[in-house]
């Protein structure tokens, strides 16, 4: 049965390791140039796009990747035909070399690779046999002479892994870099920053990579995203816009309290309804019962309610309006005492007094027909 075992696992096709489908993930980087040269792109399967090195940074550069198993290497190949050499001249990677290590992150790492890549070249090398591997080491030796840039546009570490995965789903309330807030549960989740949000749905898990669709809320946006939990708990992940185009990378840390993504895709949606309004917005699902508000399930008043007590730094101006009629003065003070109603309803909701101010007002209709009462708000930070 063991020799039988050893004979498929061997038998398995290579992929390349480093990529987050394959559940590796970089713990050891230098700094990038940033934006869409970021290190997922240099394992994207595309040429054209790589990793770019931070402005007038000295190299060598080293890069260290977790894989998901301890895994046979067979081969290493950089390409880097689509280098900017027209534009920025020894801007390409010149010599690289390739490290294995078995026991440890920290090591020991044995040489398994040296590579010398022609200038919008490419160029491979067959590993010693039996090279295994649970990390990677790839250090980039030198360009082609270029002073503050180098690139590395596609790099290649062929082979398979030597054991099965372990089933990690990435469950639970991620804390993500500059700023937002991820959420996953078992059928989905969301991705909250602070004016916008993308819903999240669940593909598929397969050892520790978990593969998602997104939509941003409003736009009609959408993609996929993949994520992996490396062995210290954080989470890797990059996500893909229209046209499979590689968007960016995710980096989080675990949070304990989780988020609703219900109320976090409303408040997306109402900040977007807010900010495309020149004036103030008004809010619907909200009407009145005599002097007291009357709100429906889905009301914005509820949503002005939860953005205000989630952050102290922000501001509302929110002002009742009632149809003139005669006599208006007694139309006016009605106003007034709904106003007061709607401050004293925020209030009770963890608003502070000095994040609000209510108004309130008579609005004329002439031969243009308006529903009336109306409340309308206007945010500001």
């Amino acid at each position: 049965m063991l020799l039988f075992l050893s004979v498929a696992l061997a038998a398995a096709p290579d992929v390349n390791l480093l990529t987050l489908e394959a559940g590796t993930v970089p713990i050891e980087q230098p700094a990038t140039y940033g934006g869409a040269w970021s290190l997922p792109a240099m394992y994207d399967g595309v040429p054209s796009s790589g990793w770019c090195s931070a402005a007038d940074a000295r190299g060598p550069f080293q890069l260290t990747f977790e894989l998901e198993q301890r895994s046979l290497l067979s081969r290493v190949e950089v390409d880097n035909t689509g280098a900017e050499e027209s534009s920025s001249p020894g801007i390409a990677a010149k010599q690289l070399e390739v490290w294995s290590a078995t026991l440890a992150a920290s090591g020991p790492y044995t040489l398994v690779g040296k590579l010398n890549v022609p200038k919008n070249g490419r160029a491979a090398v067959e590993v010693p046999k039996e090279t295994f591997a649970r990390w990677v080491r790839v250090i980039v030796k030198s360009n082609w002479g270029n002073p503050q840039y180098t690139e590395v546009m596609e790099l290649v570490v062929r082979g398979h892994p030597l054991e099965p995965g372990v089933r990690r789903a990435a469950l639970g309330t991620w804390s993500l870099e500059h700023g937002p807030t991820l959420q996953l549960g078992e059928g989905g989740g969301c991705e909250v920053a602070t004016n916008d949000a993308w819903s999240v749905k669940t593909e598929s898990v397969n050892g520790r990579v978990t593969q998602l669709q997104w939509s941003q809320a409003g736009t009609g946006s959408s993609g996929t995203a993949t994520v992996v939990v490396a062995d210290d708990g954080a989470l890797h992940g990059a996500w893909r816009g229209s046209g499979n185009s590689l968007g960016g990378a995710w980096l989080g840390r675990p949070l304990k309290a989780p988020i609703d993504c219900r109320t976090a895709l409303e408040d997306a949606r109402f900040r977007a309804r807010l900010q495309a309004e020149k004036r103030g917005l008004v809010l619907r699902g909200v009407t009145f019962a005599g002097d007291e508000p009357k709100l429906d399930d889905d009301n914005e008043l509820a949503v002005v309610r939860r953005v205000l007590a989630s952050s102290a730094t922000t501001r509302a101006r929110v002002t009742v309006y009632g149809k003139a009629a005669d006599p208006a003065a007694d139309e006016l003070k009605r106003c007034e005492r709904r106003a007061q109603a709607v401050l004293r309803w925020l209030l009770a909701g963890g608003v502070a007094a000095s994040q609000v101010e209510v108004g309130f007002g008579l609005v004329r209709t002439g031969s243009v027909v308006q529903l009336e009462p109306r409340v309308e708000v206007e945010l500001e930070r």
